[in-house]
């Protein structure tokens, strides 16, 4: 049994014990004989005795039929107990919330209020009281329970509903967590994707290209000159596809300047398809994030102009300004027929996703009187004004 049904069963026992007491220290009198006396403190023994043995079991299984009878016993006990004695009626103080407990809704409760009242009205009536003091005291007495289970119920409701609110928000906060993290995934894989594509994917395009130069140097009878040029060009690239691979792994953004970071990209690209690059680089004082966006975008900027340009020429511009960093890679190659959609390509999507991961934009077209060209934008975040003031001083 939980602990609710204990008090409630500790509660019955003690009043029912209370008014027993009280009646059987009742004198006898003319409206008042031993034999009424008797009757009453059996009844309330009786429903102490009920309460005991039957009404733990009855309130743990409300609205069952072993409640609706207990429910009816305690009616019936309560009236014989006022037939025998009008003092009995006290009882009432825990009859009816117990009735109310065993009770599964307001309509039941408000009949076996009901119930209670008119048997201690009658039992009143015909006992040793009068008929005016029991219906007076039954009226009254069923009116304030009927009441009070009205305003319970009311409350009951309430909580329940609010109850159902709760639970129904929580399932609402687990789904949006879910999808949180399901959409954290695939941003996750997206950005993996995208960097394996800027970075180790662009160096190891190079290394199959300078490997099949090779080939070529090789069967057309190079010297060793060429032959050297070459295996040291392949330990550049794949050094740089290692640095890169564990920059990835680390989640580590590139530690040299944006300058000299660029200038390492462009002289790469010149060893591995022989394009003239020339770069210029105005921006500095750049976040990492930031620094990260150029980078890539230069990279693949490059990349493009090594798989669809058919240039010998390519420029890297690099303006830093007080909003952000343009970006500016053409060629003299043949240039794009039209100009393509920013998401045309892996490529170009990836980086379109990248660049608006940080409020930038990028776009593509053709350049006059001849070639492509890549413009793109990365704005730089609002520096707090205690850095502000470092610059200043210094």
């Amino acid at each position: 049994m939980n602990l609710s049904g204990r008090w409630w069963s500790a509660g019955t026992v003690a009043t029912g014990v209370v008014v027993g007491v009280l009646v059987g220290l009742e004198r006898s009198s003319d409206s008042r004989t031993p034999g009424g006396i008797l009757l009453a403190v059996v009844a309330l023994a009786a429903l102490v005795v009920a309460q005991l043995v039957w009404g733990r079991r009855a309130i743990e299984a409300e609205g069952t039929p072993s409640a609706r009878a207990y429910g009816a016993v305690v009616v019936a006990l309560v009236g014989l107990a006022c037939l025998g004695s009008p003092t009995s009626a006290f009882v009432q103080i825990a009859a009816y919330p117990l009735l109310w407990r065993v009770s599964s809704d307001f309509r039941t409760g408000a009949w076996r209020s009901a119930a209670l009242g008119a048997a201690v009205a009658v039992g009143s009536g015909l006992g040793p009281g009068d008929w005016l003091n029991g219906v007076v005291t039954g009226s009254v007495s069923a009116g304030f329970s009927i009441a009070m289970g009205a305003w319970f119920s009311s409350v009951y409701r309430y909580a329940a509903e609010r109850a159902a609110l709760v639970e129904e928000l929580e399932r609402a906060q687990e789904e949006v967590r879910a999808l949180e993290r399901s959409a954290g995934v695939d941003a996750e894989r997206a950005r993996v994707a995208r960097e394996l594509h800027d970075t180790v994917t662009q160096s190891l395009t190079g290394l199959v290209m300078v490997v099949q130069r090779s080939q070529r140097d090789h069967a057309g009878g190079a010297d060793d000159a060429v032959t050297t040029a070459n295996l040291d060009l392949l330990g550049d690239l794949a050094t740089g596809a290692l640095a890169e691979s564990r920059a990835l792994v680390t989640e580590y953004a590139p530690t040299a300047a944006l300058a000299d970071a660029l200038a390492r990209v462009t002289a790469a690209f010149e060893r591995e398809t022989g394009l003239a690059v020339e770069l210029s680089c105005t921006a500095s004082g750049l976040g990492r994030e930031e620094e990260v966006a150029v980078l890539r975008t230069v990279q693949e900027a490059l990349a493009n102009v090594r798989k669809h340009a058919r240039a010998s020429r390519a420029r890297v511009e690099v303006t830093g300004g007080e909003d952000g960093v343009a970006i500016e890679v053409s060629d003299d190659g043949v240039g794009p027929p039209t100009a393509p959609s920013p998401t045309a390509g892996y490529g170009l999507r990836g980086l379109h996703d990248r660049l608006a991961l940080v409020g930038g934009w990028v776009a593509f077209g053709a350049r006059e009187p001849r070639g492509g060209s890549l413009r793109a934008f990365v704005p730089t975040a609002p520096r707090s004004d205690a850095a502000a003031r470092d610059e200043v001083a210094t």
